[in-house]
């Protein structure tokens, strides 16, 4: 069993850390207690544990920072060890590990010259893994419409984020894979989380809206990675804004439906919120005889949300290029020739 003396200044007791085979063994005030790595990885599971079992505050910020130093004083590396098999709920010696070497498998062998077990590593991939993190995304709280996204950061200083099967094909293609369904099982596990968005664009979080100007997941199909942010401009500039605004509209035959159109892209913004909640939002297709205004109008509604920002996929071809199209942001986009989605598929 591997343990380490942990000391903190505001406190008089030091704390032992043990790795075992199965966990971790955590000493301190003439008490212990054992802890999963997924809860040791926790922050707030390991808050709970030392609020429970040793007493600590779970409103004082220095129990933050215990937990916060505990976690820095064990390398992490050594805590990505999952178990295999188990036998009477009790592991029997075979794991998938990832440390700063790579990913192995290791198994306890009875070696018949010497009676004992040896252990025996055998490679998985060379991915160097520092840490595994489950992947939340601000403004979703309906997540049975998502996969399990992962963020990993390697010990090279290289991020990936993306789904199980998206890890899996990056590192088969990047660093190797051998025994992918061990490899993905350990994905599988608890892992604390961290915190981003999606997509660019506007995200209604409940009570307060934030935008967000940078996406966290860029899987290969994402190109609008980030949002130019337009420059702040002056009072009297807004108002001579929404008085031309104001003179397109009227420059149209039906202010009524120019108006309604306009009113359906600030509602559209919040489509990712609304469809969580209903299930449902519409799309609008705008229809009419040629010169009637209708690329005037989109082309309005564009530089309204997206400024001098590129829209990606501005004709997409088929259904694929139309899915990844929408996908991109919570700002409305706008698709053009949209029937000819429909002949491409």
């Amino acid at each position: 069993m591997n343990c380490k003396e942990i000391k903190f200044r505001e406190v008089e007791q030091p704390f032992a850390i043990c790795v075992e085979d199965d966990g971790i063994l955590i000493k301190h005030k003439d008490n212990e207690v054992f802890a999963s790595f997924e809860d040791f990885r926790n922050h707030m599971a390991l808050k709970a544990i030392l609020g429970e079992k040793f007493g600590y505050n779970l409103k004082d910020p220095l129990t933050d920072s215990i937990v916060g130093g505990l976690q820095a004083n064990v390398k992490f590396g050594d805590l990505f060890r999952v178990c295999l098999k188990y036998e009477n709920d009790k592991c029997e010696g075979n794991y998938i590990t990832a440390d700063e070497r790579g990913v192995f498998i290791v198994k306890k062998e009875l070696n018949e010259m010497t009676d004992e077990h040896d252990t025996i590593s055998t490679l998985v991939s060379k991915i160097r893994i520092r840490r595994i993190l489950n992947q939340i995304f601000r403004g979703i709280f309906d997540m049975g419409v998502f996969s399990k996204v992962l963020k990993i950061e390697t010990y090279d200083g290289k991020t990936y984020i993306g789904t199980i099967d998206d890890i899996v094909k990056t590192v088969r293609h990047e660093y190797g894979l051998k025994y992918p369904d061990e490899f993905r099982f350990m994905l599988s596990q608890r892992y604390g989380t961290d915190t981003g968005y999606y997509s660019v664009g506007p995200w209604f979080l409940g009570t307060i809206i934030d935008f967000a100007y940078e996406s966290t997941f860029n899987p290969p199909w994402r190109r609008i990675k980030k949002y130019k942010r337009p420059k702040e401009i002056r009072y009297d500039e807004k108002r001579e804004v929404l008085r031309r605004l104001v003179e397109t509209v009227k420059g149209f035959g039906d202010r009524k439906l120019i108006t309604w159109i306009l009113s359906f892209s600030v509602v559209a913004n919040f489509a990712h919120y609304i469809r969580q909640v209903t299930g449902f939002f519409p799309h609008l297709i705008i229809t009419g005889e040629k010169d009637t205004g209708k690329t005037t109008l989109t082309s309005l509604i564009k530089y309204l949300y997206w400024g001098n920002n590129t829209i990606p996929y501005g004709k997409p071809a088929n259904l694929t290029q139309l899915k990844y199209a929408l996908a991109q942001s919570t700002l409305p986009t706008i698709v053009e020739e949209w029937n000819n989605v429909m002949k491409g598929d």
